[in-house]
Parts: C-alpha cells; sequence; structure tokens
C-alpha cells in the first residue's frame, strides 16, 4: 500500500494512490511519484469560470473547424512536440450562456495531420457508445439508458461509468484491461458511427478517423444486456469488431472534440455529442455516482488519469487556494512504441479550468493536446521530456496572457 501524500488530497481520492499512480515509472506520463493533486472542492460539476456579457476580441462562436482560423504565430516558440490550444471564454449572449474560442496551434502540421492517437482516443469511444445508448433502439427506451446503466459481469452488476474510469486509470484490480474495455465501448458504440462522426461536416476535418479496437479482445464476460436504476432492461446490437477504422486524429480535433466533450451543456446544439446527456458527460469526466468497483473513490473518469503534465505546469498550491479548490482538470494519456514506424510517442490530451475567485483576477478555461515523437526511444525517455517542455512553455503562454 502507499501512501497518501499531504496537501490536497481528500480520503476519496485514496483509491487512486493505492492502486493507481506509481505502477510503471514515468514520472508524467505515469506519476511515477503518485505526485497527482485534486481539488478540495468535492462537487461534480461544471467549473465556476465566470460569465461574460460580451464577447472578447478574437473569440468565435461553436463552428466546424474547417470554418475556423487557427493561429501558429503565438506558439511557434513551442518546439520538439507538436501543440494545439482552444482557448475559451463563457459569454451570455441574450439570456443564454455559450462558449466562444480562439484556437492555436504550434504548427500547420499539429493543426492539419491525423496522427496515431494511442490510447488518447478512448474517452471518445465511451463517449459513442453512450450516444448510442441514448438514441435507443427496438428494446431500449430512447433517451433512457446510458453510461449510468448497469451490466452484468464477473463483478455482478458493473455500471458503464466504473468500466469508464477502469479506461482512463488503467485499473487492473477488477480483472479487466483498459485496451479491451474501449473495444467493448465500440461494441456498443458501433465502430462506423464513430468513423462517420469525426470525418463528418459535424467535426469538419474529412483526414480523421476512428474506430480501432486498441489491440485486445473484448472481455468475455461483459454482455449487451443492460438494465436502469428501475431495472428495466435494454439489449444493444453488437457491432462487427472487425469492421476497424485507423485511430488517426489532427491534435486540433482531439482538443476540439474533447471541449465539445466538457462543454456539453452550453455548446450550440449543433456541435453537441448525438444524443449524449449531462449525466452520461458527468460518468465520463467523474466517473460512477455511487459506490461500485473502487470503494469510496469519488474521483473518477477523466480526474483519474495518471497523466500530470498539465498539473505539472502549474504552481498548484496557488491554484486550489485561488480558486477555493474549485479547479478542474480532466485528461487521457496515449502512449506507445510504434515498431512499423520505429518511433516512441506520448500524447496528452487535457481540459483545465481555473477560476481565480479569491483575487478577482484572470480566468482561464482550455483544452490543449500535446503529442511528442522521438525516432527510436522505445522507452519514451525522450518522448515524456519532449511532451514536459512543451506543455510548460505552452502553459506559461497562456498565463502571461499571449494566448488571449
Amino acid at each position: 500500500m502507499r501512501l497518501l501524500p499531504l496537501g490536497l488530497v481528500a480520503a476519496q481520492s485514496e483509491y487512486y494512490f493505492q492502486h493507481w499512480c506509481g505502477a510503471y515509472y514515468l514520472p508524467m506520463l505515469d506519476d511515477a511519484n503518485c505526485a497527482k493533486t485534486f481539488p478540495s472542492d468535492l462537487t461534480r460539476g461544471e467549473c465556476p469560470v465566470p460569465v461574460l456579457t460580451s464577447v472578447p476580441s478574437g473569440y468565435v462562436a461553436d463552428t466546424a473547424l474547417d470554418r475556423i482560423q487557427v493561429d501558429t504565430s503565438r506558439l511557434s516558440h513551442v518546439t520538439g512536440a507538436d501543440v494545439c490550444i482552444v482557448m475559451t471564454k463563457r459569454v451570455n449572449i441574450n439570456g443564454k450562456v455559450r462558449p466562444y474560442n480562439k484556437y492555436f496551434c504550434n504548427s500547420s502540421a499539429a493543426a492539419n495531420t491525423a496522427y496515431e492517437t494511442w490510447s488518447s482516443s478512448k474517452v471518445f469511444a465511451a463517449a459513442n457508445a453512450g450516444s448510442n445508448m441514448r438514441k435507443g433502439s427496438p428494446t431500449c427506451s430512447s433517451g433512457r439508458f446510458g453510461l449510468d446503466a448497469k451490466v452484468w459481469g464477473k463483478n455482478g452488476y458493473t455500471q458503464l461509468a466504473d468500466l469508464v474510469t477502469a479506461v482512463v486509470a488503467y485499473d487492473e484490480t477488477a480483472g479487466y484491461s483498459s485496451n479491451g474495455l474501449s473495444a467493448y465501448f465500440h461494441d456498443i458504440g458501433g465502430r462506423d458511427s464513430m468513423n462517420s462522426l469525426v470525418k463528418s461536416p459535424w467535426l469538419g476535418q474529412s483526414q480523421n478517423s476512428l474506430g480501432g479496437n486498441y489491440g485486445e479482445s473484448v472481455p468475455y464476460d461483459l454482455g449487451l444486456t443492460f438494465i436502469d436504476e428501475y431495472g428495466e432492461a435494454c439489449v444493444v446490437s453488437r457491432d462487427n469488431p472487425s469492421q476497424v477504422y485507423p485511430n488517426s486524429l489532427t491534435l486540433l480535433a482531439q482538443s476540439e472534440l474533447l471541449r465539445r466533450l466538457v462543454q456539453h451543456n452550453i455548446v450550440d446544439e449543433g456541435v453537441q455529442w448525438p444524443n449524449l446527456e449531462a449525466r452520461d458527460l458527468e460518468q465520463i469526466l467523474y466517473g460512477a455516482d455511487e459506490t461500485g468497483l473502487f470503494g469510496s473513490q469519488q474521483w473518477g473518469g477523466m480526474t483519474a488519469d495518471t497523466a500530470i503534465y498539465l498539473q505539472n505546469s502549474l504552481n498548484m498550491p496557488e491554484v486550489e487556494r485561488l480558486s477555493g479548490g474549485s479547479w478542474r482538470i480532466y485528461s487521457k494519456l496515449g502512449a506507445g512504441y510504434s515498431s512499423s514506424r520505429r518511433v516512441g510517442e506520448i500524447i496528452t490530451l487535457a481540459y483545465g479550468c481555473f477560476p481565480d475567485l479569491l483575487n478577482d483576477r484572470e480566468n482561464f478555461e482550455f483544452t490543449v493536446a500535446v503529442r511528442g515523437s522521438v525516432a527510436n526511444d522505445s522507452f519514451l525517455f525522450n518522448a515524456e521530456q519532449r511532451v514536459k517542455d512543451a506543455m510548460d512553455r505552452t502553459i506559461q503562454a497562456v498565463w502571461e496572457g499571449r494566448l488571449n
């Protein structure tokens, strides 16, 4: 059992420190030193950034990626890795709060070249599963079943949200693998549906594709019959696991997909993830809302990612103090060594929200994707350093106001 670090840790985070961090050797990718910080405010919900009454200069409303302008000049000093970041301001227009955004990448390649996602895209497979379930079917009432539903398996009835947490945290205590569960989410959501979504005008970049199986078989014990909180059953048809698509997205697309997911409740209806509801979003970001596979662990879902690149770029005690513990980081790592391309690669995809409530100063909300690719780096040591350095320089530019 690992000792809990002092500081910003509540008992609700204990499972993370006992089982998920420290399993591997990279300090930033794997949280090898169990340095992750969790917010002290345990409210499951949106980060309370202030809402403006007018649109700041250069910020644009929700639209497809092929209609936006991406600034590649202000991050040109960030070298050695690919970076894209979407800065958001929330604005009340005629009584309706909407996000307005500015887009920055450190190169045209980061904005327009589709790269292998590794595991960073797994949360999108989970979102697609929730989307298909909410859509309804002959045996599933429309809107009634989503990621808060349960499925029978070797651990009894398990909430799908707990499986999202297992995917993100690479949990092994429940007897599943992150890769196998991600393929299972594709079985539920449909690979054709996932691929069509990221290639469609809805996103606005046809070079993207998604719908690969992540290299492992679906767990044998998990079926496609689900029950809701009232015991009503729903059966979903299993997708064909042999019909796969390359997991390949631009960093701009990854940032935008995560932004739309996190901001689901306020984005324009035309860019919302199809059929998803607010409770599905909550399951992806925070995990199950009831005691399940992971005891009293409050912070599951994307709060349980072991990649701490964004956190490491910040003064977290000061962030905690100024925000009163209401800050949020949701993230998903991706990493691996490609034997065919002979490169080691790391991707970190993260949303950060940092309200400076106590000092009433600047407030920051953004989604960021960073990718490091290094030839013959089989242990990822060099990729780790490149991603860390790129994140540091990007977040410094944010904090200094150079991306406003």
